[in-house]
């Protein structure tokens, strides 16, 4: 798996759909990455913060058509939801949650994605999602996958990131936040 790459299913993961005119430039506002220089058929990591710059949620974002999809862990959909609604006040924006494809496998490590695939580093190496298991890749065990996380430095949530924790200090800014892009609560 360190070497060849492998696949495992995608469980526990929510999808809201963020819509409307005003929805890039909300987007803006609310998460630590710039959703103008999101890259079609690329996920980014982000971070939703609270006005104290603590942890709210750490998510991936991707361009869809005229939307963005925010992907967020199901343990945090309805706190992520309240949040980002709370500041919806003038703005052309629509929040509505989408069924997750399911079964949905992760593919990484395996130098190659098939064209028109999205891709996501969930596990710090470059990777696809797909509906299906590819022929001839391990799939990896759930212990298998938490030693990859941990040995690349991959915080979780509810492991090493909470509501008190600071991007900073589980070193998310190198990777999550954008920090030319201009004012985000929690900045």
């Amino acid at each position: 798996l360190l070497d060849a790459g492998g696949a495992f299913p995608i469980e526990g993961k929510a999808l809201i759909r963020v819509g409307g005119a005003d929805h890039i430039r909300y987007l803006n506002g609310q998460l630590t990455s710039d959703a103008l220089r999101l890259s079609p058929g690329r996920a980014k990591s982000t971070l939703l913060l609270t006005v104290k710059g603590k942890l709210c949620a750490p998510l991936w974002i991707w361009k869809e058509a005229a939307s963005m999809v925010i992907e967020v862990d199901e343990c945090l959909l309805q706190a992520t939801l309240d949040r980002l609604e709370r500041y919806i006040i003038s703005d052309d924006v629509t929040l509505t949650q989408v069924p997750s494809p399911s079964p949905a496998f992760h593919v990484f490590g395996t130098g190659r994605s098939p064209d028109g695939s999205r891709i996501i580093s969930r596990l710090g190496v470059e990777g696809y999602d797909s509906g299906s298991l590819p022929d001839g890749l391990l799939q990896a065990a759930p212990e298998e996958r938490e030693f990859l996380r941990i040995r690349r430095g991959i915080p979780r949530w509810g492991f090493e990131l909470d509501a008190t924790t600071l991007p900073q200090e589980a070193r998310l800014e190198s990777d999550s936040v954008d920090f030319d892009k201009g004012c985000y609560v929690g900045q």
